[in-house]
């Protein structure tokens, strides 16, 4: 182990790829990449374990995610391998399926996974929620993507055992790199949306007023850069490509094209050419609790944002100015709006200086990992059992060895009704032999008389054939004795 405050080893461990210039990213890939990448520059020596399911296709380019990439399974052994001062799980699932670790491990929590899971149908709740306990139990530190995640995860976290009074939740946004790309406005006016079309997310309508103003005004564009997910995560039984398609239906609609995602470094590039993003979704849940990772990075490629009126972020966008947040069913304030701007290119230019202000005051990560970097230079054990995870396992056994009685009950009735059958069926012969008509009870059986008088009719004449035959042979036999005399 380092010494108290100087840098530290820090291992990563991620559930989704991380960023490359070959594939679109993630947002999890871009979360757990940010947190690496701001804690290289406070000096630490940063280590990232990917799922070796992400690495196909990239092994030429990036030789130095392979040695230590991991399949679940095998994290306590990477651990091992790489002795690291923390391990960061980028993932509550990820810890939950890891062993336990005898290093101060930090998990990552920048959303709700199980209502994400609630909405793609995966899972239970009851499940999710037993998962997501036990993982809380077995880490140090976790880290909230917002002051209402935080709020959130606190119950979560007295649940999972830790004690008020020292609780460990820190707020680290995502965050994205100090260089911000320098926006290059369009003479047209550009609309863009960009991420996976999840399940939980409804932004058709919203599509659906842009489209018909711009008709209306003959006037600009909107591209999307979207589809349905696309990978697979690394944790059983969580393949994202097979999950129900969100809404997005935009085929039909006049000045929409809907182009495939792109890598990251492409999508800036794009983003940084547009006039306004289009955040405007459904509410649900989900989305009142996400710091949505676009949202973030249109802000960060210097995007104005027309955002949801809901939501820590859209707060933010609104304190500053950099956009304007819409309630997404209020259709007419949303169709002035896009009219405003198609007309008056000219009042972008307010808002997008708000970005940059923004951005620089809480979504860089040189201003944000400051939490992280303070645990990782003095990092300590802070971990107990959950005092609910505690009962469920005694209850888990309890069941196991009812459940093992219970089986060895079932043989033994099994082996009993076999003996019971058993006897049955002697029962039920020596009931035919008793119940056979016996003495005068021959009359009363006309069947078992006929039966008896036929074996006396074809009997009698083999008796007196078989008495015949002795009785001569007796005869011949004693004659020829009594010849043999003297």
């Amino acid at each position: 182990m380092n010494l108290k405050n100087e840098s530290k080893i820090i291992l990563i461990v991620t559930c989704q790829g991380l960023p490359q210039p070959d594939r679109p990213a993630t947002g999890a890939g871009l979360r757990a990449y940010g947190l690496g990448e701001a804690l290289k520059k406070r000096g630490h020596q940063v280590i990232y374990s990917v799922p070796e399911a992400c690495l196909d296709g990239s092994r030429d380019s990036f030789e130095d995610w392979i040695r230590y990439s991991h399949n679940v399974t095998d994290i306590k052994d990477i651990v091992t391998q790489v002795s690291p001062d923390v391990v960061i799980f980028s993932n509550w699932g990820l810890a939950c399926e890891a062993a336990e670790c005898e290093v101060p491990a930090v998990v990552d929590i920048n959303g709700s996974l199980v209502l994400e899971n609630h909405y793609r149908k995966r899972g239970t709740l009851l499940d999710d929620t037993v998962a997501k306990i036990r993982a809380l139990s077995k880490v140090d530190l976790v880290l909230a993507g917002s002051e209402t995640q935080k709020t959130y995860l606190t119950a979560w976290c007295l649940v999972a055992g830790m004690d008020p009074d020292t609780l460990s939740i820190e707020v680290v946004p995502l965050s994205l790199p100090p260089h911000m790309p320098e926006p290059q406005p369009p003479e047209e006016p550009i609309f863009v949306m960009a991420g996976y079309d999840w399940p939980w997310l409804d932004g058709q309508s919203a599509i659906e007023v842009v489209s018909r103003e711009l008709e209306r005004l003959k006037r600009g564009h909107l591209n999307i850069y979207a589809s349905p997910p696309l990978y697979t995560d690394v944790l059983p039984g969580e393949d994202s490509s097979l999950d129900p398609t969100g809404s997005l239906e935009v085929g039909h609609l006049p000045h929409v094209t809907l182009h495939e995602p792109v890598s990251f470094d492409k999508l800036v590039g794009i983003l940084s050419q547009s006039s306004v993003a289009l955040d405007a979704w459904g509410r649900n849940l989900e989305r009142e609790l996400a710091f949505p990772t676009r949202t973030v990075v249109y802000l960060w490629a210097g995007l104005p944002v027309i955002e949801s009126a809901y939501g820590e972020l859209s707060e933010l966008i609104k304190r500053y100015g950099a956009g304007w947040t819409v309630d997404p069913c209020d259709a007419p304030y949303l169709a002035d709006l896009v009219r405003n701007i198609v007309t008056d290119p000219g009042r972008l230019a307010g808002p997008r200086s708000n970005v940059r202000r923004l951005v620089t005051g809480h979504l860089i990560w040189d201003n944000t990992i400051e939490p992280l970097d303070r645990f990782c230079r003095s990092p300590h054990i802070n971990r107990r059992p959950s005092p609910l995870i505690s009962t469920l396992d005694r209850f888990e056994r309890d069941q196991q060895t009812l459940q093992h009685e219970l089986e060895e009950t079932h043989q033994t009735i099994r082996k009993q009704e076999e003996r019971i059958s058993d006897s049955r069926a002697e029962c039920e012969l020596m009931g035919l032999i008793h119940r056979r008509p016996k003495g005068f009870a021959v009359l009363t059986s006309p069947s078992l008389a006929w039966r008896r008088l036929r074996r006396l009719v074809f009997g009698l004449p083999v008796l007196a054939y078989l008495f015949t035959l002795t009785s001569i042979g007796h005869f011949l036999y004693t004659l020829s004795m009594w010849r043999r005399r003297p």
